[in-house]
């Protein structure tokens, strides 16, 4: 069986870790969940999340950092020291993680993609039926005239 994440379940992985209660977390990796160092936040997730224990997700770190913080779902709080940033989540990041997160949203999204696409199609044969009524009683009109 394959173990590892798609980069959309790390994604919602790194949330997840960044909106945990504390009570959810083992007191080996209890740091303040306001305020996380980037290779200090690495090390926990690896800790509560197993999964995230591979090089795959060292390889994505950055880049899910970078679309987090893009998203503002988490944002860095020491902006004048880059070298060494300081993560904390963000209200829209626990309210996000809450609902599901970029998984779940994709889903969201396939669903309304789906559904705006059924009423395309109904409103097309719809369309089409109605046009072929009309013809209908076009013809029926012009057959009734030349009686």
């Amino acid at each position: 069986m394959n173990n590892t994440l798609t980069p959309v379940e790390m994604l919602d992985k790194v949330l997840e870790w960044f909106a945990m209660d504390v009570s959810q977390i083992k007191l080996s990796v209890l740091i303040p969940r306001t305020a996380a160092p980037k290779d200090q936040a690495l090390r926990n997730m690896a800790e509560v999340f197993l999964e995230l224990n591979t090089p795959e997700f060292l390889l994505f770190a950055d880049l899910i950092f970078d679309k987090l913080v893009r998203d503002k779902y988490i944002k860095v709080l020491n902006q004048q020291t880059p070298i060494a940033p300081i993560y904390a989540i963000t209200f829209d990041g626990i309210l996000f993680s809450r609902q599901g997160g970029y998984q779940k949203e994709d889903k969201r999204k396939v669903i309304q993609a789906t559904l705006q696409s059924w009423q395309t199609w109904a409103i097309v044969i719809g369309t089409f039926l109605a046009g072929l009524y009309g013809l209908w009683e076009i013809a029926r009109n012009i057959y009734h005239l030349s009686k």
